[in-house]
Formats: structure tokens, C-alpha cells, sequence
């Protein structure tokens, strides 16, 4: 009696470390599909499409100051980066001390030329403030 009690106790362990590892795979796969969702890449025009006057506006700061806004809406493809990564490239060398014209936040690539943007803790560039707030 006692051996199929131990026999039973190892065979329903089993069980709930399978269900368990079936549940943890699952979680794994679905927040992999989370991920792909989130690095999916296409235009700014596209991801924009249902707000006509932020797509405008984004189009006037490519047009009109792209030392600050280096996405061109028609032809850039953009992708939202979590802000821990754009955190973790802004610690490497050349990635600090000045604003990166293609946002790190939409998928910047590194190495850009950075612009400065004269701002102090006072006197502050407004579209450089624009344009980073829309990244974040």
C-alpha cells in the first residue's frame, strides 16, 4: 500500500511539473509574439496614419530642421525601442552629448552624428523638446 502511494504521489508530481512546464512555454511563446508585435517596422507615415496633424507636424520638422528630426515620414522605417534600451546605447562612447537626429526611441541607429541642441537647465531648444517627448 505504501509503494503505491509513493507510486502515485511520483506520477502525479509528473503531471504538475509537465502542466507547468506547458504553461511556462506557452508564456515564453506568447511574450516572443509580444516582442515581434512591439520591433515590427514600417513608415512613420503608416504608424501615423489615423493622426493627419502629428504626421504634419513630423513632416514640417523633417522639412524644416532635420539636424533635429532625420526621419523622413515617406521613406525612414521606424520601430518603438523600450526606453531601458535606448538607456543602455546612450552609456556607450559617442552616444551622449548631443541629440541623435533619428531617435533612439524609433529605432535611431548608433554612431549618428549627434546634434547639439544649446539648451542649459534654463533656456531650452523647443523643438528639440517636441521632438524627444514624442519619442518617449
Amino acid at each position: 500500500m505504501l509503494r503505491l502511494g509513493r507510486m502515485l504521489f511520483i506520477v502525479l508530481m509528473v503531471v504538475m511539473i509537465s502542466c507547468l512546464v506547458e504553461v511556462l512555454y506557452k508564456k515564453v511563446l506568447a511574450q516572443e509574439e509580444m516582442t515581434k508585435v512591439v520591433l515590427k517596422s514600417k513608415k512613420l507615415r503608416e504608424w501615423l496614419s489615423d493622426n493627419k496633424d502629428l504626421l504634419e507636424e513630423v513632416t514640417k520638422w523633417y522639412n524644416d530642421s532635420p539636424e533635429l528630426w532625420g526621419i523622413d515620414p515617406d521613406k525612414t522605417d521606424v520601430f518603438y525601442r523600450l526606453q531601458s534600451e535606448v538607456r543602455e546605447i546612450r552609456k556607450k562612447p559617442g552616444e551622449s552629448g548631443g541629440h541623435h537626429p533619428h531617435g533612439l526611441g524609433l529605432d535611431g541607429p548608433e554612431g549618428q552624428k549627434l546634434t547639439l541642441t544649446g539648451e542649459t537647465a534654463k533656456v531650452k531648444n523647443h523643438t528639440h523638446s517636441q521632438v524627444t517627448g514624442l519619442q518617449r
